[in-house]
């Protein structure tokens, strides 16, 4: 027989498929064991020879050594490539490095963003352009902190068109008056933070907020209760004044919900073992979203009727006769949260003979 070619596509001379088709190169070892119990070099025939291994036990294949080249130098990343202007500030970017390495993107000769490759060696990231011609770089940092050369510049000019800042999207709704809020705008413009508050009709600025290197930038706002509506709009260096951004929405609630109407209530005697355990539940700001109601010291399942604003539990394991434990408990949307009583639980009766 022929061991040989790798290809099964390409009939051996004598028109029988070869052996381990598809997987024997000729840099491979073989090896054979007859029953001799001896390991020895896979015999080459020709021909038809059918019962030439018949006595073969085992096949060992010996693989060449690979030698693995840790490179010296760290290659130079490559961005892909971008669009020769742009009427959006931010942009995404992408390229190749090496896998597992760090790669720091440069606009206009400053470090705006810190890219991580996958085991592919892509990096995909998001940065900000000022206005005007912006020169963006990468180059690589591997894990010993070997750093590359600089990338190949990419060009993008960003058209003279004032850009919004963008505004990071807050908690909402909060308890908290004082917030902090965030965007992006191009790197080195001043933010004027407007709020308004529906509720009141009062506006409030915050102003002088400069966006940094990064084009990001950060204020503490002061709420007032309701709905208040923040935008944002940035002064350029040369003077330019942007339009405002999309407003964002944040409603402040610090009035924690109103709990009524308990049944039963304190000191209170029925003469029903099975009782529909009720309250009635009030907020006008930010809803109700969580129950609890605990009795004789165990939390129950609740279930809460929105139409009516009323959350009830009804037992179903008959109460013995006498004094039980009762407490109700809710929380609203903002974090606000009402117990009644306030600590510990209140007593109702059981009418004994029921």
């Amino acid at each position: 027989m022929i061991i040989g070619p790798s290809d099964e596509n390409s009939p051996s001379p004598d028109g029988v498929a070869p052996l381990f088709s598809r997987y024997l190169r000729p840099r491979y070892d073989v090896e054979v064991r007859f029953n001799n119990g001896i390991w020895e070099q896979l015999p080459v025939l020709t021909g038809r020879q059918d019962e030439a291994l018949k006595d073969m036990t085992h096949v060992k294949i010996l693989f060449p050594q690979v030698e693995q080249k840790i490179p010296v130098d760290i290659p130079i990343p490559t961005i892909n490539s971008l669009p020769e202007s742009s009427k959006e500030a931010n942009i995404s970017i992408s390229g190749e490095s090496y896998p597992g390495t760090k790669v720091e993107i440069y606009v206009n000769g400053i470090k705006q963003k810190e890219a991580k490759t996958g085991s592919d060696g892509i990096f995909i990231d998001n940065i900000v352009l000022s206005r005007g011609e912006n020169i963006i770089q990468a180059r690589a940092v591997d894990p010993a902190g070997r750093v590359s050369e600089f990338s190949a510049e990419r060009k993008v000019v960003l058209e003279n068109v004032p850009q919004p800042p963008i505004l990071d999207i807050p908690k909402s709704p909060t308890k908290y008056p004082i917030i902090n809020v965030s965007g992006r705008a191009e790197p080195g413009s001043i933010i004027t933070l407007t709020i308004y508050n529906e509720n009141t009709a009062e506006t409030t600025k915050v102003t002088d907020i400069r966006a940094n290197e990064e084009g990001i930038f950060s204020s503490q706002v002061y709420l007032l209760e309701g709905v208040n509506v923040i935008t944002a709009e940035a002064i350029y260096s040369d003077g330019t004044k942007s339009l405002p951004s999309s407003p964002i929405r944040v409603i402040l609630d610090t009035i924690p919900p109103i709990i009524s109407d308990m049944y039963p209530a304190e000191g209170e005697v029925i003469n029903t073992t099975t009782p529909l355990i009720s309250a009635r539940v009030y907020d006008e700001g930010s809803g109700p979203v969580y129950f609890a109601i605990k009795l004789d010291g165990v939390s129950r399942p609740v279930t809460y009727d929105s139409k009516n604003n009323i959350m009830f539990y009804q037992v179903t394991s008959p109460l013995a006769p006498g004094p039980h434990t009762m407490a109700f408990y809710v929380k609203d949307a903002a974090g606000n949260s009402t117990r009644v009583p306030q600590t510990g639980e209140y007593v109702f009766y059981v009418e004994s003979g029921n």
